[in-house]
């Protein structure tokens, strides 16, 4: 519905970049359905280093008037990390210097073990300090962190 509304009624440049997650409990851990338009795929950081990205690229939406946009669902277990981040990140310092998601995921492979907040904090100031200009774009990250399930007792 969002993209037929940007489609019909949008002036040429007003298109929206989507990234749409879902996490649910299950067994052991959460299962994460998203989709992704318009964005860098998310990066999945697993507790042996292990990097990935998960989902499939999709039409940023308004662009198209039959946008598709593909569901990919991952089980996220204790210790796994999920990043999120718009192409602020890989773009700040365009066209002189740009990352590639091989750069993001070696930036990620680097804080195995931390928490959200030192990650996010890892890979944003790593960004600014490759240039002393300012980003010519707006960087978002969204972190999140599986820990462990809390441990139920009854009494």
């Amino acid at each position: 519905m969002l993209n037929d509304a940007l489609c019909d009624d949008r002036t040429p440049r007003e298109l929206c970049g989507v990234a749409y997650a879902r996490l649910d409990r299950v067994d052991g851990g959460y299962r994460l359905e998203l989709s992704i338009g318009g964005h860098p795929l998310p990066l999945l950081l697993r507790p042996d280093g292990d990097v990935m990205g998960i989902g499939t690229y999709g039409v940023v939406l308004g662009a198209e008037p039959d946008a598709r946009l593909v569901d990919t669902t991952v089980v996220l277990r204790p210790g796994d990390c999920v990043l999120l981040y718009t192409d602020g990140l890989t773009d700040a310092y365009a066209p002189a210097l740009t990352l590639d998601p091989a750069d993001v995921e070696s930036l990620l492979a680097a804080t195995s073990g931390a928490g959200a907040e030192g990650i996010a904090d890892h890979i944003y100031g790593a960004v600014l300090d490759l240039s002393p200009s300012e980003p010519r774009d707006d960087i978002a990250l969204l972190v999140l962190r599986i820990g462990e399930p809390p441990i139920l007792s009854a009494s």
